[in-house]
């Protein structure tokens, strides 16, 4: 029973309920204005909160539609970090943020002072870089750990992704230009 209390775990595509921003934070929790203003910032989602009718009292409506994928994401992120976890799984939950955003999100998730070990499960080469330890999965077996320099000097399987994801993200880049 305490187990849920200790990890949070944030999913690609988030769930968010009828009801506010505010309410999709807490779900109903009693938080104060100053930690849901940390989460918020934590996850990147101050900028367009703020921008909102109501701000953290807008009401979202059902799944929150009229957002896009990347304020869903950062929603459910804000409500995993204000819970303070001990364990934060993020599973692609920054997939349909913008890199850099991404990228800002995950520097101020690392530099934070949170109670959490965050285990991230990611796919963009720019995320790994950032990470303190990679664990390389193929064929669902370990295949190696350490950090992504070391993985792309001693590793050809995650060399060859790493590079495969970058000529696809050049590609996709080229192609909306």
């Amino acid at each position: 029973s305490e187990l849920p209390k200790e990890v949070s775990y944030v999913a690609q595509s988030g769930f968010l309920f009828d009801g506010t921003v505010r309410d999709n934070i807490t779900l109903g929790e009693d938080f104060d204005d100053g930690e849901i203003a940390i989460a918020i910032k934590l996850a990147g989602a101050e900028g367009f909160i703020s921008s909102l009718p109501d701000g953290l009292d807008t009401e979202l409506g059902e799944r929150g539609t009229t957002l896009s994928g990347g304020q869903r994401q950062r929603l459910s992120l804000a409500r995993a970090l204000v819970r303070k976890p001990r364990l934060l799984i993020l599973d692609d939950a920054t997939s349909a943020v913008d890199p850099s955003v991404e990228a800002q999100i995950l520097r101020s998730l690392k530099s934070a002072e949170l109670p959490s070990t965050i285990v991230i499960v990611a796919y963009r080469p720019s995320s790994i870089r950032l990470a303190d330890e990679v664990v390389y999965l193929a064929r669902n077996r370990i295949l190696g750990h350490g950090t992504h320099h070391e993985l792309l000097e001693a590793l050809e399987g995650y060399r060859l992704l790493v590079q495969a994801y970058e000529r696809e993200a050049k590609r996709l880049e080229q192609e909306a230009s």
